[in-house]
């Protein structure tokens, strides 16, 4: 996840001219790369944070307001959670493919490192 000038992000594809973001809201938005060279960028994952990636694959049966409802309570944790990167920015939770078998998902959760371990039920 980066911020430049106002925009916070995570970077989707970088091309010849702009880079594609992914924002905490789902928009994406290209920023010229000239922003990059004129302006300060902060990039969260080489902060104090790191990254935790999680992989899983739900059944095919799972619906969508299943999976819905699961990233919202996952967003919710991290954003109550003073160890989570704030404001849940950085944090996200992917479908990357799908098949017979069902849904492969992957959360992502940048941790404060020398925070308090993170517990969920």
């Amino acid at each position: 996840c980066i911020t430049v000038k106002d925009i916070t992000g995570v970077v989707c594809q970088i091309k010849l001219r702009a880079t594609l973001l992914r924002t905490a809201n789902r928009s994406m938005v290209y920023i010229p790369n000239s922003v990059f060279v004129t302006n300060p960028v902060h990039n969260a994952a080489r902060g104090d944070y790191t990254p935790v990636v999680f992989e899983w694959t739900v059944p095919i049966s799972t619906t969508t307001e299943q999976i819905r409802q699961f990233g919202a309570e996952l967003m919710n944790f991290c954003d109550l959670n003073p160890s989570v990167a704030e404001n849940g920015v950085s944090n996200s939770l992917d479908l990357l493919s799908f098949s017979h078998g069902g849904y492969k998902l992957r959360a992502t959760i940048y941790y404060k490192e020398g925070g308090r371990h993170l517990y969920a039920t």
